[in-house]
Order: structure tokens, then C-alpha cells, then sequence
């Protein structure tokens, strides 16, 4: 332990000296974020890593009652992977496959390896009831769950969300298909290109909001300030959070590719808006439509700014100053041109690596980056909602926010002076 301590105090000794306070924040967050995982996530991660070291050639579904249609919908998008059995009689030997349980209210006897489908959100109302139903619950791999509302239920007695998937159940085999294999690949057992495609209502102003259905204080929080048209995408998910984020802003980037649109707006559900939002944005949306300057990425809040941007252009046009620069760290509102989205799609889904993998961070380190932005930004964060990734209160951003905010102000005034000298 004392000489791991020593390894992270020489370590950040080194960074600082050589590379000073930039990278030694990223290395102070990669070591936190560790820190937090095997505090409080690591059995959640591992039991999700541990779904895809199973080997599972087996998918059993065990269950009671009239299912017939949800066991067909079930079975078929199961058996594109997997071999399917339908398991009705309970038994007090299993095997090692992996058993989805419909309803578990009236099983005995459970297997090693199993999720659990809740369709009938009744809580057992005896004390002895509750508590085997929320131990049966903790043990499992996974809870899939239709009901939002007894999804924030498990959530106030202490499951974390991130065990739980929401699952519509509604008789649309197209969204229970996209629901389950979203599971699939947030414990690598599909790959990326294996997801349908097809999923996004069609929203005519490009507009979409990315967020968690099972984070149900965010989405609440969002669906009161959405007076903007804006589509929610229920985004991916992977046991590494960042990872999820980026599979998400990939499948939205693919959407608008394959519909040959010109950019796409997406926010994230932690978004800010003020009152003059629209009005501001119909501004940009018509300068960045008519301007002849080439741009990858409009940027409505910049949460890092790195040291070694610069700016290289202002252009104003109907009372806002448009600031163009080469670099930006940040995915809370963002509009993507078409000329940015094949390098989004490249985002490479092997890497683990959070220093440098995660979409805001892979996108700061792409060469020759045209990104406009103005000042003030166009949104904000709310600071009371906690960070989907991170596991911490958006609050704790505070700083990093301030620091960028002065950066850039900063930089524009060089670049003024500048050219009051050319």
C-alpha cells in the first residue's frame, strides 16, 4: 500500500514537473476515477465483465404464466447470438447458462447466473417478502425493468441504476430488440455494428438530447426544460460509463450520415438552457449555414480549454462575435457538421484507455480541429444533477468551467491585439 502511494506521489511529482498542471489533472482524474470504481463500482463492473468470460452458448428463459408473445420476441432476438430454452418448470438444479427470469415473484429457487425481467412492478408487502425480493434482486447480473416508475422505486432502496436496464415491453419486437441488445453491448457480448439502426424518431430541426431512461432525476429534469423541440435519444450503455457516452454520440453520428444530413444538433440532458436559447440559436444555426469558413464543430459550451488553443478567426455577424479555434473538450451541446462525422465514426471502440479515449478527449486531439463557439457560451450545466460517468455532482466542474471561461476570454483579447498590430 505505502509503496503504492509512493509510485502516485513520484508519479505526479513527474507529471507536473514535465508536463505541467494539464496532464496532471487528467492523470489525478484517471487515478480518482479508479479509486471511486473499486470503491463503489468495481463488483458492478466486474459481474458485468464477468457476463462475457461466462462463455455463454446458452440463453434459458425461465418463467410462469401467459408469456407467450414476450417468450417468442424474446427467443428471437436471443437466438441470433445464442441458443434459446424456454425453462416453465422450476427445478433446484441449474445449469451455468444464463437464465432470464420473467417475474420473479414466484420462483423458489434461483440460478448462478441470471437477470431478471420485471414486468409487474408490485412490491411484496410482508417484511420477510421485501427482503428476499430485493436479495434476489442484488444477486442478479441484471434487472431489466418496463416500469420507470418502479425503476426510480429500486433506486431509493440503494440499487444502483447501473444494474438496472429499462426495457420497454410494449409489443414492438423493433424496440424490445434495440432495449436487449443495448444490454448485450454494454457487457461486450455484440459489437457495435450488430445494434438496429433504425431507432431515432425523426426529428426535422436535427435536434436530440442524449441521456440515461434508468437516471430518472436527469430525464425528469430535462422533460420540464424541453421547450425546443429537442428528440431524447435513450443512450447506450457500457460498464465503463465513457464508454457508453461514446457509443452513443456514434449512433447518432451514423443516423445523421446515412440520412445525408448537413449537421446534427445533440445536447446532453444535463443541459442548461437560457431564456433567449431559441432566438440565440436560430442566430447561429443561419450563420453557420451561410458562412463561407470552413467549421467541424459548433460548440454552445467548452467545458476545458486547453492551453494550446488558439483562436485563429472572429467573425461577427448580427450582433454575436463567432470565435474560431482549434481546440474544445466538451459534449454537453454541441452541432456536428457532416465534415466531422466520418471521424466520429472512427472512434475506436477497442481502447480502453479514458486519458485519451473518451469522445470529448479524442475529439480535442484531432489535427487541424475547426471549432466555432461564442462568448458568453450559448448553455450551461445544471450543477445540481450528478455526472452520468464520473460519479460525482456536476458542481464539481465548477472550476474547470471557470478556468476555461477566463482562458478563452483571455485568448480573444490576444487575438484582438493581434490584429490591431497586422
Amino acid at each position: 500500500m505505502t509503496n503504492s502511494i509512493f509510485t502516485k506521489m513520484a508519479k505526479l511529482i513527474s507529471l507536473l514537473i514535465d508536463e505541467g498542471p494539464k496532464d496532471t489533472f487528467n492523470y489525478i482524474k484517471q487515478y480518482l476515477y479508479e479509486k471511486k470504481i473499486r470503491k463503489k463500482e468495481y463488483q458492478i463492473i466486474q459481474k458485468f465483465k464477468n457476463v462475457n468470460n461466462l462463455n455463454i452458448k446458452t440463453v434459458k428463459i425461465l418463467t410462469y404464466g401467459s408469456n407467450a408473445e414476450l417468450i417468442l420476441q424474446l427467443k428471437n432476438i436471443f437466438s441470433e447470438k445464442f441458443e434459446v430454452d424456454i425453462v416453465s418448470e422450476q427445478k433446484k438444479k441449474f445449469t451455468d447458462d444464463l437464465y432470464i427470469i420473467i417475474d420473479p415473484q414466484n420462483v423458489k429457487y434461483f440460478p448462478k447466473n441470471y437477470i431478471i425481467l420485471s414486468r409487474n412492478s408490485q412490491i411484496p408487502s410482508s417484511v420477510y417478502s421485501k427482503w428476499h425480493y430485493f436479495n434476489v434482486l442484488k444477486n442478479a447480473i441484471a434487472i431489466f425493468d418496463s416500469d420507470l416508475t418502479h425503476i426510480a422505486y429500486l433506486q431509493q432502496n440503494n440499487i444502483n441504476y447501473k444494474r438496472i436496464f429499462y426495457i420497454p415491453i410494449n409489443n414492438k419486437y423493433h424496440n424490445l430488440e434495440f432495449y436487449i441488445k443495448r444490454f448485450l453491448l454494454s457487457v461486450d457480448l455484440i459489437n457495435f455494428s450488430e445494434l438496429p439502426f433504425d431507432m431515432l424518431s425523426q426529428n426535422n430541426q436535427k435536434r436530440y438530447c442524449l441521456g440515461l431512461p434508468e437516471n430518472i432525476e436527469r430525464r425528469e429534469s430535462f422533460l420540464l426544460d424541453n421547450k425546443y423541440n429537442f428528440s431524447i435519444f435513450d443512450g447506450l450503455r457500457h460498464y465503463f460509463g465513457w464508454k457508453g457516452c461514446a457509443y452513443s454520440y456514434k449512433y447518432l453520428i451514423q443516423y445523421a450520415k446515412r440520412n445525408k444530413w448537413d449537421y446534427v444538433i445533440i445536447c446532453e440532458d444535463d443541459v442548461l438552457f437560457s431564456d433567449d436559447f431559441e432566438k440565440k440559436l436560430e442566430s447561429i444555426i443561419e450563420y453557420l449555414t451561410q458562412t463561407n469558413h470552413e467549421w467541424n464543430i459548433f460548440s454552445g459550451l467548452i467545458s476545458d480549454l486547453h492551453e494550446d488553443a488558439e483562436v485563429s478567426r472572429i467573425e461577427f455577424y448580427k450582433n454575436t462575435e463567432f470565435i474560431y479555434l482549434n481546440k474544445m473538450t466538451s459534449t454537453v451541446f454541441n452541432i456536428y457538421h457532416k465534415s466531422i462525422f466520418d471521424t466520429l465514426l472512427r472512434w475506436n471502440e477497442k481502447s480502453d484507455d479514458v486519458l485519451i479515449n473518451t469522445i470529448d478527449r479524442y475529439i480535442e486531439a484531432q489535427k487541424e480541429l475547426k471549432v466555432v463557439t461564442i462568448f458568453p457560451f450559448l448553455v450551461d450545466h445544471k450543477e445540481e444533477q450528478a455526472s452520468s460517468i464520473w460519479n460525482f455532482q456536476n458542481d464539481k466542474y465548477s472550476d474547470m468551467l471557470a478556468n476555461s471561461r477566463e482562458t478563452l476570454k483571455k485568448k480573444i483579447l490576444e487575438y484582438k491585439k493581434r490584429c490591431e498590430y497586422e
